[in-house]
């Protein structure tokens, strides 16, 4: 118990300290409730934060952008975890911007702090939309969506990691690294040691499981929760890319902020449908329904759902 009272004391000061430098050092607001909540003004403030967190050991949180879920960049202690004194970061107060968007290409680059139903509410007008899937009243923010590889709206529109280009992300150390398309036909480089450090090592695990993935798991689906190492070998049945390539964005998406932070997505959209319909198929039973249910799914329905009238 004492050893837990000094560990638990020790962080409180070193949270302390990092407030003291952060006052002096960043322009956005810090807020001192439960730990400290940082409301950064640009993605400037970002780096600092998290560098100055790494070298004090202090325990980060990107909060404000999940709906609640707690996540935590490369080389933190999760603070949820025996309640130490942790940095808060929020990005939904002044990371919304919304820029270059092109309405004939469907491609827009956003801030974390976007919420979903903000960013739909742009779109609109124009024919496109981002169709995940979260409750209307969450406020929901992009940065999140990502870092929990959200599912749209139907199936057939798969997850946020199909809408992905890229992100520009901000590692553990403050160093800025573009994480997109990957390969020998991409201009994209990794800018530090740091970056290639953490991309190698991702890279390793995923080759360690590469041939349980491929046994085990259902060609036609991913891997549903955490890091999405498939990407590194994208299978023909459920590529993550129209071309079956590496981009590493890919890596962030599902991540939960473990890795980095996203400060700015490059997001590729989908058109509004211009009509929808609902087709009901009534069979005597669960069984009848499923012997038909192939001929419905080569239809490429957007949804397709088995519901019991009882």
């Amino acid at each position: 118990m004492a050893a837990a009272s000094s560990s638990t004391s020790d962080a409180a000061e070193r949270l302390a300290r990092l407030v003291q430098r952060l006052r002096r050092l960043v322009r956005g607001e810090l807020i001192l409730a439960g730990g400290a909540r940082l409301q950064p003004q640009d993605e400037t403030d970002v780096a600092t934060a998290l560098e100055l967190a790494r070298e004090l050991a202090v325990p980060v949180r990107l909060g404000g952008v999940t709906g609640g879920l707690p996540a935590v960049p490369a080389g933190h202690a999760d603070s949820s975890r025996g309640g130490l004194p942790s940095l808060q970061i929020d990005a939904s107060t002044h990371l919304t911007r919304a820029a270059r968007f092109d309405g004939t290409r469907g491609m827009i680059e956003v801030q974390p702090g976007v919420r979903l139903a903000d960013l739909n509410r742009l779109l609109q007008p124009h024919g496109w939309w981002l169709p995940i899937e979260t409750h209307p009243e969450s406020g929901s923010t992009l940065g999140g969506l990502v870092g929990l590889d959200a599912a749209a709206a139907a199936p057939a529109w798969g997850t946020l990691a199909d809408r992905l280009l890229g992100i520009d992300a901000i590692l553990d150390d403050g160093t800025r690294q573009l994480f997109g398309p990957f390969g020998a036909r991409s201009s994209v480089s990794l800018n530090s040691g740091r970056a290639g450090q953490l991309v190698s090592s991702l890279f390793g695990i995923a080759a360690g499981v590469q041939a349980d993935i491929a046994r085990y798991w259902p060609p036609g689906q991913r891997v549903p929760d955490g890091y999405l190492l498939d990407a590194f070998h994208p299978r023909p049945q459920r590529p993550y890319t129209p071309d079956g390539s590496v981009n590493l964005a890919h890596l962030l998406a599902g991540s939960a902020g473990t890795l980095a932070w996203s400060a700015r997505l490059h997001l590729r959209l989908l058109r509004r449908p211009t009509v929808s319909r609902w087709a009901l198929f009534l069979q005597p039973s669960a069984a009848a329904a499923l012997v038909h249910a192939p001929a419905v799914l080569a239809l490429q329905p957007s949804a397709a759902l088995l519901l019991d009238a009882a």
